[in-house]
């Protein structure tokens, strides 16, 4: 790879995207609908659909240039895709990714997210028993990916819908006053502002 893919985050890099990462079932697609986002343009699954996981180049391509009109968007919850950028990560890989967009962790306790998971979602869709099981057997699994990844984690433990929506309209709103200086943040990201969870 050339080395401008091997260098760690450049801290002149303003992040100026919000993606936001969680297990399925926490809220990241409502959050979408709660702030009037269009989620056949800014949720990866509508744009790239879910049969077929995406490469690390793929994601990388659509947070980056695809999705360039969207300062908010969902990931999709392809495991492969996730390890491989998580591990792009460790590595100090993809500098100007991790430079450019802020993950936000959309975190839900398993319990809380079982009961989730058995409500139908924002399509008005059930999701099949597989589907649950699948996210509920992997959630620990995820949730480190998940925790690695982000610059910011939302507790939504105790919060709505409208609550989180507001908490990573915030976080955007930082953004784009130029928030994001370098931290002593455990995920590595920007400093999260006053009474972030």
């Amino acid at each position: 790879r050339g080395a401008a893919r091997q260098l760690m985050p450049d801290v002149t890099m303003r992040p100026r995207k919000v993606a936001l990462i969680g297990h399925s079932g926490a809220g990241k697609s409502a959050c979408l609908d709660e702030l009037g986002i269009d989620r056949s343009r800014a949720d990866m699954d509508a744009v790239l659909g879910t049969q077929r996981c995406p490469s690390l180049a793929e994601a990388v391509r659509w947070l980056m240039k695809n999705s360039s009109d969207q300062p908010i968007v969902v990931m999709s919850n392809h495991e492969e895709m996730l390890k491989a950028m998580w591990q792009a990560k460790l590595r100090g890989e993809e500098g100007e990714l991790f430079g450019c967009v802020l993950f936000v962790y959309l975190r839900k306790p398993k319990d809380q997210l079982a009961r989730h998971l058995a409500e139908p979602n924002v399509a008005g869709r059930c999701r099949d028993l597989a589907s649950q099981q699948y996210t509920l057997e992997s959630y620990a699994r995820f949730d480190g990916m998940f925790q690695e990844l982000a610059g910011n984690t939302i507790d939504c433990t105790t919060k709505g819908v409208a609550e989180v929506a507001a908490e990573v309209a915030s976080l955007l709103e930082s953004l784009d006053k130029g928030f994001a200086e370098p931290s002593a943040s455990p995920n590595g990201g920007p400093a999260a502002p006053s009474g972030n969870s």
